[in-house]
């Protein structure tokens, strides 16, 4: 699929996409009741369908699905993300003082993660084993031995599951039980990778915040929801196009059903001094270094000030789960 341009302007709530060489018209409207913007387009539809089921029949629904585009309303002082209307407060540029946020705060720097540009990669290991070593996956399923991350990870946790595809409560949940010194710790990781790599893409940011934030009530101490691919998760293996690896439950009792497994996960959330943490594991996706220099610059960058407030709005979400949010991202 070649686009023409990559930004259309609205009028009447109508918008065209020149999508190889074939103008579509297309139609946005604001949904009051799901507080999200939808497009509507019946050619574009009839135009690029998914081979992948688990994905979506067609490249509108997709878009619509993951809100994979981005808006941007008329009104100069406002933007729209993750359901939201927004007037930025907070004052970037010169007078940025990080101290009233503890944004950057919250990133952690990896030199691993500048140069990791596939979540998945293109093949597995021998006879379906894991992931690619020099991918997002690989890196978390080996709980970062070898890299710059593995002081983060905290050793071999007691329980590692892979819950990525379709309806996902994480890509991976990650489970260090504790002992009477040291309360358990449970870590929801969300990855998202970017090639070629970008500074502060606040398109790809909010794919993986809106994702963190959706599912952060199963990190709640009084949420009873489970995972719907749990129960499921000792027989189903993980699928992704034509790459297979046999086993989700990654470290963990083999003998135990996906069920028991998310009672031992939810044992450890419910844990009165438990540390509860949500990861967005990025891959080329964010530099904290240039984030830094552009949200204090004389003029600082709308990119990175809507990419900051994407991080503040899933900051204040996961808080309120009484969990804490890392980033891990570039230098």
């Amino acid at each position: 699929m070649i686009l023409k341009d990559q930004s259309c302007e609205v009028k009447n709530e109508m918008f065209v996409v020149n999508a190889n060489g074939i103008d579509c018209e297309c139609h946005v409207h604001f949904d009051a009741e799901r507080k999200r913007y939808d497009i509507e387009c019946p050619q574009l539809e009839k135009m690029y369908y998914c081979s992948d089921r688990d994905i979506g029949p067609s490249i509108v629904d997709y878009l619509n699905r993951y809100q994979s585009f981005r808006i941007l309303p008329e009104e100069r002082d406002f933007f729209y993300t993750l359901k939201q209307f927004y007037r930025p407060g907070l004052k970037f540029g010169d007078e940025y003082d990080d101290k009233k946020t503890n944004l950057l705060a919250v990133l952690h720097e990896s030199r691993v993660l500048g140069t990791t540009k596939e979540e998945k990669g293109k093949k597995t290991l021998r006879r379906s084993s894991g992931w690619d070593p020099r991918t997002l996956f690989g890196i978390i399923d080996s709980y970062g031995r070898g890299t710059d991350l593995a002081g983060l990870f905290g050793g071999k946790p007691d329980i590692l599951v892979c819950d990525d595809m379709t309806t996902e409560s994480a890509d991976f949940i990650m489970v260090h039980r504790g002992s009477n010194s040291k309360p358990p710790r449970v870590v929801f990781i969300h990855a998202k990778a970017n090639h070629p790599a970008s500074l502060f893409s606040a398109t790809h940011l909010q794919d993986v915040c809106a994702q963190a934030q959706k599912n952060v009530r199963f990190l709640s101490r009084f949420d009873d929801a489970m995972p719907s691919k749990a129960a499921r998760w000792h027989k189903d293996p993980w699928k992704s196009n034509n790459l297979m690896v046999k086993h989700r439950i990654r470290i963990g009792s083999q003998e135990q059903t996906g069920t028991e497994i998310w009672k031992d996960i939810k044992n450890a959330i419910v844990h009165p001094h438990a540390d509860r943490e949500v990861w967005l594991f990025l891959g080329q996706v964010l530099s904290k270094g240039e984030f830094e220099k552009a949200l204090t610059s004389h003029n600082p960058k709308q990119e990175a000030v809507q990419a900051a407030y994407l991080l503040l709005t899933t900051i204040t979400e996961v808080a309120m789960a009484n969990g804490k949010l890392r980033v891990l991202c570039s230098p």
